[in-house]
C-alpha cells in the first residue's frame, strides 16, 4: 500500500487530552432529562454522537435539534477550556514533520470546533506540518459519522484506501474503516487499549515515532 496521506484525530492523539467530556456528558443528559425527552438507553457510558443521535433515530427531530445545540454549545466552552491546557505529545511534531519531508500529505480530522483546534495552532507550531484540518463546525458531524473524515480525504485529494487515520477513540476507528482507510489506534486519550481493541483498528501503537515503521511495512507488504 503506497500511502498517501495520514489522518489524525488531535486531542489524546497529536496533543494531550485535556476536555473533560465525562462531565459534558452528565450536563447533556441533565438537559435532555429537564426538557422531557425521552432517556430510554441514554447515560453516560454512551459517547457524546449516540446521545444526540438517540433523538434522531427515535423520530424526534425537534429534540434532535436542542439537544444537538446545547451539546455543540457545551463542548465549546470545555474544548476551549481544554485547549488552553493542552500540549502536543512530544512525539507529534517529529513525526508530522517527517511525514512532510517524505511527502505524505496529513490532515486533523477532530470533533472539536474550531476555535480551540485555531487555539492549540496558535500556541504550537503545529499547523505548518498540516496539510488540512476538518472540524465538526466544517460539516456538522462528528465521528463515528463517515462525513467529516471523508471531508477531509476531499482536501488533500485521496480517496480513503489511500489513506491511514490514526486516533485514540473507537469512533475514530470506526469513522476509518466506513471509508477504507487503514485504521491505527493510539491509546493514550480518550480510550484505554481494551476499548480500542473493541472497535477492531486494523493496528495498535503506543508512540507516534511507530507509524513511520508502520507506514513502510505496508508499503513493503503490498509489494509482496
Amino acid at each position: 500500500m503506497d500511502v498517501r496521506a495520514v489522518l489524525f484525530d488531535l486531542d489524546g492523539t497529536l496533543v494531550e487530552f485535556r476536555v473533560d467530556y465525562v462531565q459534558g456528558r452528565k450536563l447533556i443528559l441533565d438537559f435532555a432529562r429537564r426538557m422531557g425527552y425521552d432517556m430510554e438507553g441514554q447515560t453516560e457510558e454512551r459517547s457524546m454522537h449516540d446521545i444526540i443521535d438517540h433523538y434522531r433515530r427515535i423520530g424526534q427531530p425537534e429534540a434532535h435539534r436542542a439537544v444537538k445545540k446545547f451539546a455543540y454549545d457545551l463542548m465549546e466552552r470545555l474544548e476551549v477550556q481544554g485547549a488552553a491546557e493542552t500540549r502536543p505529545f512530544p512525539d507529534s511534531i517529529p513525526v508530522l514533520k517527517r511525514l512532510k519531508g517524505d511527502g505524505v500529505k496529513t490532515a486533523v480530522v477532530t470533533n472539536s470546533c474550531r476555535r480551540a483546534v485555531e487555539l492549540v495552532f496558535e500556541r504550537y507550531p503545529l499547523r505548518q506540518y498540516i496539510d488540512a484540518v476538518t472540524t465538526r463546525d466544517d460539516v456538522d458531524v462528528i465521528k463515528p459519522d463517515p462525513g467529516i473524515v471523508e471531508h477531509a480525504l476531499r482536501l488533500v485529494g485521496v480517496t480513503g484506501r489511500e489513506s491511514v487515520f490514526v486516533g485514540d477513540a473507537p469512533g475514530d476507528i470506526l469513522a476509518a474503516k466506513a471509508v477504507g482507510s487503514v485504521s491505527v489506534g493510539i491509546p493514550r486519550g480518550f480510550a484505554s487499549s481494551g476499548q480500542l481493541l473493541e472497535a477492531r483498528p486494523d493496528y495498535i501503537i503506543y508512540t507516534l515515532e511507530a507509524l513511520p515503521e508502520l507506514l513502510q511495512r505496508l508499503k513493503v507488504e503490498e509489494r509482496r
